[in-house]
């Protein structure tokens, strides 16, 4: 009985340690608060791939996210463009440096376009907020 009782504890206190790490290296995994997705969508992107953040792209030092609304339907000028993103990150990393973006879009144009930016994604634009301007959108 008293072996029982000790395997039993035994066993629940590494259960006890395991989702206690687990807990804990999600929480320190990504310090960017953006981090933690609130819709849907990326709630099943972060189960399929728990290090992917949010689709983002850096611009004059800003950092917008992918909107949580569909694609655009609309056209943009090409002497409204502001540039072409010129380099990638993977998913799991922020991107840092201007003209940057956490997705496969590089030498895809970008433009401003009401409250945030908008990229030539898969051939459709796909709009970029900023943080707060994301959460706005909610």
């Amino acid at each position: 009985m008293k072996k029982s009782i000790a395997s039993g504890l035994t066993i629940l206190f590494i259960l006890t340690i395991l989702v206690g790490c687990n807990n804990t290296s999600a929480l320190n995994s990504n310090e960017n608060p953006t981090s933690n997705p609130s819709s849907n969508q990326e709630n099943a992107q972060e189960v399929q791939s728990p290090n992917a953040l949010v689709p983002s792209i850096m611009i004059e030092g800003t950092l917008y996210l992918m909107s949580q609304k569909e694609n655009l339907v609309i056209e943009v000028p090409e002497n409204d463009y502001l540039g072409r993103i010129g380099s990638t990150v993977p998913l799991s990393e922020w991107p840092t440096e201007n003209e940057q973006a956490n997705i496969d879009v590089e030498d895809a144009p970008y433009a401003e376009y009401g409250n945030g930016i908008v990229v030539l994604w898969n051939g459709e634009w796909t709009l970029f907020l900023t943080e707060q301007e994301r959460l706005l959108e909610e």
